[in-house]
């Protein structure tokens, strides 16, 4: 976007960008009920976060938000994504992995370790293969059709003992 002299105005068109922002890892948002949250993880509908205070008090992490915020690394909460109503900022990379050590130290969570995901090796399957598959797949139907086949004549059986009873199951 461009100012009236011409020159571009980045400030309009970050506060463009805010508006169609969606919160994500890292991020500082100042929610509906006026409180700063930093979202430690995103999902489809809710985020987890945790809840920064002005007074550091029980809390244990200090962060930069519009100014020097604390949270406590035991209290995550979650809210909903309709509940954050203005983007503030986003945390380096290096602080929020800090962040996050100090809240699984906190809750006494392992650190878990990605491991490089090997390529799946695709085994040629030979004819015996492919007939053996087929004959697995026949005899499960054989078998789904044997089992409703039987809940027919089940069913039978009961609305008969059913009408020698009088309605009373023995």
């Amino acid at each position: 976007m461009k100012n009236s002299e011409g020159y571009m105005d980045v400030t309009a068109w970050e506060a463009i960008k805010q508006t169609d922002r969606k919160p994500q890892r890292g991020d500082i948002w100042l929610t509906e009920s006026g409180k700063e949250v930093l979202v430690i993880q995103t999902g489809r509908t809710h985020h987890v976060i945790l809840t920064l205070f002005p007074d550091a008090g029980y809390s244990r992490i200090g962060i930069n938000s519009t100014t020097l915020m604390y949270a406590n690394p035991m209290m995550l909460s979650y809210t909903y994504h309709t509940n954050f109503a203005k983007y503030i900022k986003t945390v380096d990379e290096d602080e929020f992995e800090d962040i996050l050590a100090r809240v699984s130290d906190a809750l006494n969570l392992q650190k878990t370790v990605k491991l490089e995901q090997e390529e799946p090796q695709v085994v040629p399957q030979d004819d015996r293969v492919k007939e053996l598959n087929a004959t697995v797949y026949n005899q499960r139907v054989a078998i789904a059709k044997y089992q409703a086949e039987r809940d027919v004549y089940k069913n039978l059986y009961l609305d008969m003992v059913k009408g020698l009873t009088g309605g009373q199951n023995g």
